[in-house]
């Protein structure tokens, strides 16, 4: 519970930033609704690998090339999962684009911390 817990304020400041630069991109560049969000979670992407590894795994293999593809492929699949949500609550369900970004945020939030914890940052026996 405490290592969740810990991960909900890694991933309060991460989806700041995160969400920073999607809105940023969505407001003064014009870049629409999916090259937002594309932007927004590869600045993110590298933010959260360092703060989730130093504060939340307490990884210490952190520069291993290993970890960080095992990283990359558990984002890929959050990630993936973030833009079907997405495509859905914008597209079919008509909800708005804001409030399918956060929506679609949560969902990305929790399947990215059950697959870093049993998968990424699994300790090995």
């Amino acid at each position: 519970m405490k290592q969740f817990i810990k991960y909900l304020g890694v991933g309060a400041i991460n989806t700041f930033i995160t969400s920073l630069v999607i809105f940023i991109f969505m407001k003064f560049t014009n870049s629409g609704l999916y090259l937002s969000n594309v932007l927004g979670y590869i600045f993110g992407l590298l933010s959260s690998y360092v703060l989730n590894s130093l504060f939340v795994f307490k990884s210490n293999d952190i520069l291993k090339k290993k970890k960080f593809i095992k990283f990359i492929i558990v984002f890929l699949t959050a990630y993936t999962l973030n833009i079907i949500s997405l495509y859905i609550l914008s597209n079919i369900i008509y909800i708005g684009d804001y409030l399918s970004q956060y929506i679609s945020m949560i969902i990305y939030s929790l399947s990215f911390f059950y697959l870093c914890k049993f998968y990424t940052f699994k300790k090995q026996i």
